[in-house]
């Protein structure tokens, strides 16, 4: 069991690594499209958050997980648990501002603090998953 807790620490780091990398990468890119491409703000935040995912799917996969399963399998999975990040997301923030009447910065918070630990949980235990055969 220590093992597996070690190990899982050890994948956690990694996802947070990659996380903070990508997230970077959004920022700058989405810092290039307003500043030097023109684009609208909210345009270029979505142009650069696609932007993002494949090089987030890739290094989470590689480099996190180090998943050896078919791209085919790990893909699909990612993309659900991606889509289901993003509806989480809103979820939180409708939360703490609509329910608990909350100022946003705490949906932020809660949506950083939360979101993060279930993609990881989701990630780990399902889409990259070492599955037989």
């Amino acid at each position: 069991m220590t093992m597996d807790l070690s190990a899982m620490a050890a994948r956690f780091v990694r996802f947070a690594m990659v996380g903070g990398a990508t997230t970077l990468f959004y920022g700058v890119m989405a810092w290039l499209l307003v500043e030097h491409a023109g684009v609208a703000p909210v345009p270029a935040s979505v142009l650069a958050y696609l932007a993002a995912v494949p090089l987030n799917f890739l290094l989470q996969r590689g480099f996190a997980f180090r998943s050896e399963n078919r791209v085919q399998r790990d893909l699909p999975r990612y993309l659900l648990v991606h889509a289901g990040n993003i509806a989480a997301s809103a979820a939180v923030m409708h939360l703490v501002v609509s329910v608990l009447h909350a100022g946003y910065l705490y949906g932020v918070i809660a949506t950083m603090t939360f979101v993060p630990v279930v993609v990881f949980f989701f990630l780990d235990r399902w889409v990259f998953k070492r599955w037989p055969g």
